[in-house]
């Protein structure tokens, strides 16, 4: 294989990983946009724990709340956009302290599906830095190989 096509299958190589990534954190992005014209309503937590994930050795802070829309009861888990991970059990747990079961709590939900709900509204840029930086440096190079495949062909 010449060098030239090793140059272009390596580009569309990283237009697919962007794309991957794209589909990874674009959602959570986008819907924590979204989450910031969502109403506000009173909930109370009712778990707060933090789980070790499967094959891993990252911990979810995993804490549920409850919550009422128009009399009608909800429950939910998330935190906001992402959910936060953490590398200790001791992060994890310092974080949860902000989380005791029975605090109330403010929740944000969709006016037009009250079952999508957080306690924080907006992306949590703080979480998905390095996720979008990821995403727009492979963007970026895969963009500059096609571009230079492309000058080569001419």
């Amino acid at each position: 294989m010449s060098m030239q096509n090793r140059n272009l299958v390596a580009s569309i190589g990283m237009g697919f990983i962007f794309l991957l990534l794209l589909y990874d954190v674009g959602p959570i992005y986008f819907m924590g946009i979204a989450s910031n014209s969502w109403l506000p309503t009173s909930g109370k937590i009712i778990i707060s724990r933090a789980d070790l994930l499967v094959n891993s050795e990252i911990y979810d802070a995993k804490v549920r709340y409850v919550y009422s829309v128009d009399g009608r009861p909800f429950d939910c888990d998330r935190l906001g956009f992402p959910n936060p991970k953490f590398r200790t059990a001791s992060g994890t747990a310092a974080y949860l302290t902000e989380y005791p079961v029975g605090k109330p709590v403010q929740v944000y939900y969709n006016a037009n599906n009250p079952a999508e709900a957080c306690l924080h509204r907006g992306p949590n840029n703080k979480l998905l830095s390095s996720k979008l930086l990821m995403v727009g440096l492979v963007g970026l190079i895969s963009v500059l190989g096609l571009l230079r495949f492309g000058r080569k062909n001419n």
